[in-house]
């Protein structure tokens, strides 16, 4: 790794990593507004709609021909709504946006990268180049 004493200006790199990850967090929110209202149009969230009909014999019998009505089974940030205990999701209790859940994301990517760095810079210089391109891979990886 490369000894530069201090990481400076790294204000670049942590607005690449909030960038990339309000992108991911905007696709998300989008692909999950999707996935609700693609539940609740065709799926077991219409509300279930009754109908007498009469079997072969002549009894009649009630049929929903709607939905379940279940509410969607997860909440934006992840967690399980079809639990039998009372759900607590930080991200909705806290009512996030997609750009504050952004910003938590890029703060710890970033601050693992900080750690990763700093670690990385007390490595002696004399390691063999594989083993300091993997070391450096696993400094830029904060997934």
């Amino acid at each position: 790794m490369p000894h530069t004493g201090h990481m400076t200006n790294l204000l670049p790199l942590y607005r690449a990593m909030f960038r990339v990850a309000l992108r991911s967090q905007v696709e998300a929110r989008a692909n999950y507004d999707a996935d609700v209202a693609d539940y609740y149009a065709n799926g077991d969230g219409r509300a279930p709609e009754w109908v007498t009909e009469h079997d072969a014999d002549g009894y009649p019998r009630n049929v929903n021909i709607g939905g379940l009505g279940y509410r969607y089974p997860r909440c934006p940030h992840g967690m399980s709504l079809w639990t039998d205990y009372d759900n607590i999701c930080g991200g909705c209790e806290d009512s996030r946006t997609a750009i504050q859940d952004a910003q938590a994301i890029a703060r710890n990517q970033f601050a693992t990268f900080s750690r990763r760095w700093a670690w990385a810079e007390t490595l002696p210089s004399d390691l063999p180049s594989e083993i300091r391109t993997d070391i450096l891979g696993w400094v830029l990886n904060t997934d």
